[in-house]
């Protein structure tokens, strides 16, 4: 997520990401990685319904050209 907007989806585990365009303007960006993680069963008792998706974000990481 480059300043609020979705730039790049990617499935599997792994992430390299080159933004290219992110400096044409010069201006201060800032980033943040969501990661969201599958289904599962609630906790360790896999008799209770499935849960749904895992999410995580990463604090910001801001860029100054």
């Amino acid at each position: 997520i480059r300043n609020g907007k979705v730039v790049r989806e990617v499935d599997g585990t792994e992430l390299t990401y080159k933004d290219d365009n992110a400096g044409e303007r010069r201006e201060p960006v800032y980033y943040r990685v969501e990661l969201v993680g599958p289904h599962k069963p609630g906790g360790r008792d896999y008799s209770l319904p499935i849960m749904p998706d895992t999410e995580m974000f990463v604090n910001p990481i801001f860029v100054k050209f």
